[in-house]
C-alpha cells in the first residue's frame, strides 16, 4: 500500500487522472441509478 502511495507521489499527473475518473463514474453511476429508477417509473 505504502508503495502505491509512493508511486502516486512519484507521478504527479496521476493524481489529476484519478480525480477525472472519479468524478466520470460517480456521474455515470449517478446517471444508471437515475435510468434504473426512470424505467422503475415507466413500468409501473
Amino acid at each position: 500500500m505504502t508503495s502505491l502511495i509512493a508511486w502516486l507521489l512519484s507521478h504527479p499527473i496521476t493524481v489529476p487522472a484519478l480525480c477525472m475518473a472519479f468524478m466520470v463514474g460517480s456521474v455515470f453511476g449517478a446517471y444508471l441509478q437515475f435510468r434504473e429508477d426512470d424505467d422503475h417509473g415507466t413500468n409501473g
